[in-house]
């Protein structure tokens, strides 16, 4: 359960940045 949380917060962190990176881009 832990590993599947972190790994759900690492998917959101991750798709955060895409967002960020496709807006300055």
């Amino acid at each position: 359960k832990e590993s599947y949380r972190q790994g759900s917060k690492a998917e959101e962190k991750s798709s955060k940045a895409l967002m960020a990176i496709d807006g300055v881009g």
